[in-house]
């Protein structure tokens, strides 16, 4: 018998294929939200610049713990300590995956680590004492850079949060209306296959 293959693989052309007709403020909206839900995060700084048809967007985050596991940066589905918490915005860990299938090159340091996404995957030892710092170098034309700097203002920073995007604070802004909703539980079955 034949040395046993991996279960399942991506292909990131196919992947890219995909999601590539998202706006490019997807990418800012998915990196912002796994930011945010970050525990004991304070401070999001966002930069965002573009010319010759590329693109660079950085999430920084003051998270005192930084991502809790690096390799959820690569690791489809994994098991997520969001998963359970409504509030928060993650349940699949795919973004990261789609952003790194829609970008040139994206880097992460975290308090783990850190890792580079180009056509391989690195990983180096070096680590922030605090905090993560995504960045993406993707295409991106000049219409795309602003319909991202034009979405940032439609943006709802969490009140214990300061937001700035290229040095300028995000406002916090009131809401309108409030309503209440029960949200129907989700129940886990256990296949048989455990």
């Amino acid at each position: 018998m034949s040395k046993g293959k991996p279960l399942y693989e991506v292909d990131r052309d196919g992947l890219r294929e995909l999601w590539d007709g998202k706006p490019k403020s997807w990418v800012l909206r998915e990196l912002l939200q796994n930011a945010f839900d970050e525990q004991g995060v304070k401070i999001v700084k966002v930069t965002v610049d573009q010319a010759k048809g590329t693109g660079r967007i950085t999430v920084e985050d003051d998270a005192p713990e930084g991502f809790q596991r690096l390799s959820d940066a690569w690791t489809l589905y994994a098991s997520c300590h969001k998963r359970p918490d409504p509030t928060k915005s993650g349940r699949y860990n795919l973004a990261e995956k789609v952003i790194v299938a829609l970008s040139r090159r994206v880097t992460i340091e975290t308090t783990k680590g850190t890792v580079e996404f180009t056509s391989v995957r690195r990983q180096g030892r070096a680590r922030r004492p605090f905090g993560s710092k995504v960045e993406a170098e993707l295409r991106m034309n000049a219409a795309e850079y602003e319909e991202i700097m034009q979405w940032v203002n439609l943006v709802i920073v969490p009140d214990h949060i300061m937001l700035t995007v290229n040095g300028t604070e995000i406002p916090h802004k009131r809401f309108i209306n409030t309503f209440e909703a029960k949200l129907m539980k989700e129940e886990r079955r256990r296949s048989g296959w455990e």
